[in-house]
């Protein structure tokens, strides 16, 4: 739990100051922001549509916080979080 807060914190710090890493977040953050508008996996990185590239269905659990207004700060938690849940198998 104190690993997770501090990843969140790390990555919430990182992303005030703009030192995120800027490609993967904004491809990924266009790539749920474009469903949630009801453009399904559109993106302006690529000149296909992105199910075309990976299926990742996973995507659509963030497509409703989108829709009411996240931003990518939901991925940066989202991720910190699931990096840290990964090491609770290593403990048993």
């Amino acid at each position: 739990m104190l690993a997770a807060c501090l990843f969140v914190r790390h990555a919430l710090t990182r992303w005030d100051r703009f030192q995120t890493n800027a490609f993967d977040l904004a491809f990924f953050d266009q790539i749920i922001f474009n469903p949630s508008r009801g453009e399904w996996f559109q993106a302006s990185f690529i000149p296909y549509n992105f199910l075309g590239q990976h299926v990742e269905p996973i995507l659509l659990l963030f497509v409703v916080p989108y829709r009411l207004g996240a931003g990518p700060e939901v991925l940066l938690v989202t991720q910190a979080v699931v990096a840290a849940g990964a090491a609770v198998p290593l403990l048993f």
